[in-house]
């Protein structure tokens, strides 16, 4: 077996177990798998077709989606690893059209 795809499918499980960890970046994965910033965010274009931070990010709005019926959107953004709940809601906007608020308002309505 290729031990690249191997490695690749272990820092794909990483991520998707630890996206939500605010600290999460290219430097503490590539820390934790002893190699560089490079060949992680290669290994992982290749794994999942996306760039590391844009991966993360999808990853922290789709778990928010689920969550918006639950929190005020700023304790959501800290909770799927997001510092700046103003960043959160703008990366929200441009990925959805919408903020949390409308998303949740409309989830609402339409049960």
């Amino acid at each position: 077996a290729d031990p690249g795809a191997r490695q690749q499918r272990e820092l794909a499980d990483y991520v998707d177990e630890n996206f939500c960890q605010p600290g999460i970046s290219l430097v503490t994965v590539a820390d934790r798998f002893g190699i560089s910033i490079y060949m992680v965010s290669r290994l992982f274009k290749n794994q999942t077709g996306a760039g590391f931070k844009e991966y993360i990010n999808a990853k922290r709005l789709e778990r928010a989606c689920s969550l918006l019926t639950e929190d005020s959107i700023s304790s959501i953004a800290q909770q799927v690893g997001f510092e700046n709940p103003t960043y959160f809601t703008s990366l929200f906007r441009t990925r959805y059209g919408m903020t949390p608020s409308k998303y949740r308002e409309d989830a609402r309505e339409n049960g």
